[in-house]
């Protein structure tokens, strides 16, 4: 039988690890989706390709914002 403390984190700590986890990966996903879309802005809207590209950044900002986002609602900013 094992006495004391079983957790390896507080409760609060955990929160935060995973708020910092989510939210870095996912504001990242977001920048760096972003920017990708900016630069195809010029881009020939008739390529398959660039629409194809920029269907997938847009997906990606998309994500990147429900992420950040539920990284704020889960600490009840908004």
């Amino acid at each position: 039988m094992t006495t004391g403390m079983t957790q390896l984190v507080s409760p609060l700590v955990f929160k935060w690890f995973m708020t910092l986890f989510t939210g870095i990966v996912a504001g990242v996903w977001f920048v760096w989706d972003a920017v990708k879309l900016v630069a195809l802005r010029n881009a020939n809207g008739a390529d398959p390709v660039v629409r194809d590209k920029r269907f997938g950044y847009t997906i990606g900002v998309v994500i990147g914002a429900i992420g950040v986002t539920g990284c704020l609602l889960f600490w009840n900013v908004f």
